[in-house]
């Protein structure tokens, strides 16, 4: 029943390590959105207010048919920092895979195509998302009415680097470990290609159902990424 600006807050979606979600109404229209706040214990953390802002800045010029589409960014001027998205109807990759197992090669396909025009647009701008990883891609349910195939939007920019930044992480190692790049788990600096491994480990985990280094601690995980080689798909039946 909260209202920030122009939306009235509903029940809590899902929470994050550093956000929360809520369905929300556009007070006026009735137009759902789904509106991300941070966390209550991130708000005593200046670098997690920092990495909110950041992907507030990002939200405000990032428009893509394959990105969450943004209403509304309230920030550090507003009773709450908080991110109204389209509200968007379906479950994310990883919940996906773990209800079916895997996609076909032609869905993966799709899904490959789509989120690479999104990364276009974000790379064109000079944003590197840094952390892709089933959970970050969405997949939005076709509408009844028309039919149609599925459409894949990419989540979350909240690690994401711009271009010429220095690091809020003060050189820390950013990404989620079965997914990321050798050079992020080196702790080194990332450009474009780092988000074109990840859909290439999206691409991986959505055709075998599994991510391409899995198991252990995160260090032993970087430690593969770094060192190893996947198995080939075709060894995983």
């Amino acid at each position: 029943g909260h209202q920030l600006r122009s939306f009235r807050l509903g029940p809590l979606l899902g929470r994050g390590g550093m956000g929360e979600i809520y369905d929300a109404m556009k007070i006026g229209s009735g137009e759902p959105a789904a509106v991300k706040l941070l966390a209550r214990h991130a708000l005593a953390e200046p670098t997690k207010i920092a990495r909110f802002l950041r992907e507030l800045d990002i939200a405000r010029t990032l428009r893509a048919p394959n990105v969450a589409a943004v209403l509304e960014v309230g920030d550090l001027s507003a009773e709450l920092p908080y991110l109204a998205m389209e509200r968007l109807k379906g479950h994310d990759l990883d919940r996906h895979l773990r209800q079916h197992g895997r996609l076909t090669p032609e869905e993966t396909a799709a899904l490959v195509q789509q989120v690479a025009d999104g990364l276009t647009v974000a790379h064109a701008a000079g944003i590197v998302h840094r952390d892709l990883k089933p959970s970050n891609i969405f997949r939005c349910e076709p509408d009844g009415a028309a039919g149609g195939a599925p459409v894949w939007k990419i989540l979350d920019f909240g690690v994401s680097k711009l271009g010429g930044e220095s690091q809020l992480t003060m050189d820390a190692v950013v990404g989620t470990p079965a997914y990321m790049s050798p050079e992020q788990a080196k702790g080194e600096g990332v450009d474009v290609r780092t988000d074109v491994y990840g859909l290439g480990t999206i691409a991986y985990a959505a055709l075998t159902g599994v991510a391409p280094f899995g198991g252990g601690s995160a260090a032993v995980v970087m430690t593969r990424v770094i060192r190893e080689l996947p198995r080939p798909p075709s060894e995983l039946s």
